[in-house]
């Protein structure tokens, strides 16, 4: 049997599994089940393969602060860093730090929650991936194990993007640059881990084409097990976010094509998108997920009332963070730079004297009109557009890919050719049928790169172009009429510090090896006002 790692960042992760019973029928008391007693079991592989998208959206899994929501509050916190996103200044946001660039150094528990997480999640997927076996494995389970390669891809993406230290104006540390993080891979021994330095970039983003070569190989022509897991289309969706970042662009079109090709999944339409009901609740509501999580009543999340992304994300509820006030809201200056003829512009409660008509929840239109703040983010709508029974209300989906995605991919390679045929064509024919474009060169990028902003936001993959884009990219929040709070009124030149995460120092005490990036903190000057 393989070694997996049981210490330092790990020792949590079993109770957190939560595995049911038929895991511990199928494991030996006295040690680790073989590839045998699991293929002989397959409900038990396949509860242990859920473990990977029930840990995405389990709350509460360490600290006990409200912003453990799971994934989406990994989201959440990349969507607060960024420009787009404004918050009302009130007690109950529990997010604010990631607003504010406070509290963003190696010593604080808002960044051991984020590595804590990400760590976890992947050796959920390390106990699945455990039991590849390459051409021994059973045919059965190959479909399970290919799932599980491209999530631990999906969050090694992720935590190479984040932790990537990248040069800014801010801060400075030149021994950690384009240095990513430590492998963290199914064989990992204890000894191998106090001494795990972080990758290059390049080293990586090998590692997670490896993966996503695995997944499309094991997921080739096999029937998909759910939306909640990775097939085919989903694993070329994610090769081409690695070439995005690996700014390979050739490459990153190439694998877009396919994905939507494979997928066979087409782009929201302005019912689906705007439906009181629906609207970005609902796996089964459209054809536009290439991937997402599903909850149910009876899923932890649900049962608090709070910790779940309806708390947070859907305005027009009186459960949750969002029925105290904790509102997410666009940027002033963003809002109304998007022409009032898209549809995607009622993504948000449209301000005062607007001649939009954006629809709300019929049973409560009054009471949100009256109360909820200009701009307020109503594209989240709680579980079957249910306002007050948090049991229905929070039980709410989440993407984690939507096809649009694949197509602002293409939109940019093709734009970083001097082709705007592409993005033209696809916001005429679902975006804006009267949209024009009248900007070439540096300019055309930045406009793909704007539309995207609009067509993505709260769903976190913004983040990334922010980081991988920063002359087209970046943050200004002072400005005359802006709405957002004093303290989180940034003008960034360039890249934001607070973008090049901070590893938690508790690993850097178990790993020597692992040099850190410098505290972003507070090293943003406030506007001025002028």
């Amino acid at each position: 049997m393989k070694n997996i790692l049981k210490y330092a960042f790990t020792l949590g992760l079993v109770g957190a599994l939560a595995l049911t019973s038929c895991i511990k029928e199928t494991f030996p008391q006295g040690g680790s089940a073989t590839s045998e007693q699991m293929t002989g079991n397959t409900k038990a592989f396949e509860a242990l393969l859920r473990g990977i998208p029930g840990y995405l959206m389990q709350p509460s899994t360490h600290s006990g602060g409200h912003y453990e929501i799971g994934y989406p509050g990994m989201v959440t916190i990349r969507e607060m860093m960024l420009n787009d996103v404004a918050i009302e200044n009130i007690g109950y946001e529990w997010f604010g730090c990631w607003h504010e660039n406070t509290y963003q150094g190696e010593n604080y528990i808002y960044g051991q929650y984020i590595w804590n997480y990400y760590t976890e999640c992947v050796m959920t997927t390390n106990k699945v991936i455990e039991f590849d076996e390459g051409e021994n494995t059973d045919e059965a389970i190959l479909p399970h194990i290919g799932a599980a390669y491209a999530y631990r891809a999906m969050l090694w993406l992720d935590m190479g993007q984040m932790y990537e230290f990248k040069p800014n104006l801010y801060t400075s540390k030149p021994e950690v640059e384009g240095l990513t993080i430590p492998h963290l891979h199914e064989n990992l021994t204890e000894d191998e881990a106090r001494n795990n330095p972080r990758l290059p970039k390049e080293e990586l983003v090998e590692l997670i084409r490896a993966d996503l070569q695995k997944a499309i190989e094991y997921t080739h022509d096999r029937p998909r097990l759910s939306m909640a897991m990775p097939d085919e289309a989903v694993a070329y969706g994610l090769l081409a976010r690695l070439e995005m970042w690996n700014e390979d662009y050739e490459a990153a079109k190439a694998a877009a094509e396919k994905a939507i090709e494979l997928s066979g999944c087409t782009p929201l339409t302005e019912a689906q998108w705007t439906s009181t009901t629906s609207g970005f609740n609902s796996i089964d509501s459209q054809n536009s997920w290439m991937l997402g999580l599903a909850l149910t009543e009876e899923s932890p999340a649900v049962k608090t009332g709070i910790l779940n992304h309806a708390s947070w994300f859907c305005a027009e509820t009186y459960f949750g963070y969002c029925g105290a006030g904790a509102f997410r809201k666009a940027d002033a200056k963003f809002y109304s730079q998007i022409s009032d003829k898209d549809f995607r512009k009622k993504s948000w409660k449209a301000p005062e004297g607007s001649k939009l008509d954006v629809p709300m929840i019929a049973d409560t239109e009054y009471y949100f009109q009256e109360n909820l703040p200009e701009l307020a983010g109503i594209k989240f709508r709680p579980g079957a557009g249910n306002t007050d029974d948090y049991l229905i209300g929070a039980k709410s989906d989440f993407p984690l890919m939507r096809v649009e995605e694949m197509h602002f991919i293409i939109a940019e390679c093709e734009a970083r050719n001097g082709n705007a045929d592409y993005l033209f064509n696809f916001m005429r024919t679902y975006r804006n049928p009267d949209y024009n474009i009248f900007v070439e060169g540096e300019e055309l990028i930045a406009e793909v790169l704007f539309q995207k902003r609009v067509e993505f936001w709260m769903e976190g993959v913004l983040f990334f172009d922010y980081k991988r884009c920063p002359e087209y990219l970046t943050i200004e929040r002072g400005y005359q009429g802006t709405n957002h709070y004093p303290v989180s009124q940034f003008n960034v030149e360039g890249l934001a510090p607070w973008m090049n995460l901070c590893i938690v120092v508790t690993e850097s005490n178990q790993n020597p090896a692992l040099i850190n990036n410098p505290d972003p903190s507070q090293t943003v000057p406030f506007w001025s006002g002028e």
